[in-house]
């Protein structure tokens, strides 16, 4: 009897413990009579992928790790072990990729099956990948701007420092800079305070001057016809030498010089009286010897009038006799 109980006991104990094994690899996925076969792939970097992490195939689950280590003690590479179950197959070229299963960044990994006619078989290695989440993508795309961001904070504290530095050598010749700037404002201000008073004095000037521009507005608007028969009669005048013939009186013009070329080419020439009496040399001395007999002759006549008048008179006599 007392061994009885205690093989009840032993049996009951071994159930328990078989139980307690099962409810932990089934809370952990792992199902102990479901027939399954292990696949391995190859990382170098899992981002806290954990043992018992679910394998999913276009969202459904297939599977899960079973195992996570290193290659060598080079820790080269990270191999993982995940098993997938009897009925699946997977093709050969698809990828094992280890994704954010949840915006907390929870790991889980799933098979990209490949378009492929052949499969692989329990024990090969497939190809592996791993997908930026969210906020990695995130993080990798700030990544560039936290750099500039960075060097543009170490430039604006270099720049910084050297005006600080500028400022502390140059002290005193910005002070005497903002001293001169101090006179020019001033300066500016009395110039300005100058032209107002300048203007308010000029101001009777400019009244008077425009008074005299109204009064010769006044002027033009009363002799309004006066200055638009004048303006008819200009554009009268305009009209009639619009209307001259300048090209007849030119060509008319053009003949009367031809006509006095062609006497003056006659008389250089030597043609004619006119050639002949300005570029005869005898003539010229002739009439200047002729000139000097008759100024002889009068000077003559008035030295002795009575000879030439006396044989006048004797003349006429003996023609009246006669």
């Amino acid at each position: 009897m007392e061994r009885k109980k205690t093989i009840i006991i032993g049996l009951v104990s071994i159930i328990t413990l078989l139980a307690f094994v099962w409810g932990v690899d089934f809370l952990k996925g792992k199902n102990l009579f479901a027939k399954e076969r292990d696949y391995f792939a190859a990382f170098e970097n899992i981002g806290g992928l954990n043992v018992g992490s679910p394998v999913t195939l276009k969202g459904y689950k297939i599977g899960q790790v079973k195992d996570v280590k290193f290659s060598d003690i080079y820790a080269s590479k990270i191999i993982i072990t995940f098993d997938v179950a009897k009925n699946i197959k997977i093709p050969k070229g698809s990828v094992l990729q280890i994704y954010n299963s949840d915006l907390m960044g929870t790991k889980g990994v799933r098979i990209v099956p490949a378009k492929n006619t052949t499969f692989h078989t329990p024990g090969d290695t497939l190809k592996s990948s791993t997908d930026l989440g969210m906020l990695d993508q995130l993080a990798q795309q700030m990544k560039p701007i936290s750099l500039k961001t960075e060097a543009l904070i170490n430039s604006i504290d270099s720049a910084v420092k050297s005006l600080n530095s500028i400022l502390s050598t140059n002290q005193e010749a910005i002070n005497a800079s903002l001293t001169n700037i101090k006179t020019i404002t001033y300066n500016f201000n009395k110039l300005s305070r100058s032209l107002n008073t300048m203007v308010s004095d000029e101001n009777g000037k400019f009244n008077q001057i425009i008074s005299n521009v109204e009064s010769i507005s006044s002027t033009l608007k009363n002799n309004e016809q006066a200055l638009s028969n004048t303006i008819a009669n200009l554009s009268n005048i305009s009209d009639s030498l619009a209307a001259v013939n300048y090209k007849q009186i030119i060509l008319q013009t053009n003949d009367v010089l031809k006509n006095l070329n062609e006497i003056t080419q006659k008389i250089n020439s030597g043609d004619g009286s006119l050639s002949l009496l300005l570029n005869n040399d005898s003539l010229y001395y002739n009439l200047e010897y002729l000139s000097k007999n008759l100024q002889e002759l009068t000077e003559d006549i008035k030295k002795n009038p009575k000879k030439y008048f006396n044989l006048s008179i004797i003349d006429m006599s003996k023609t009246t006799n006669n």
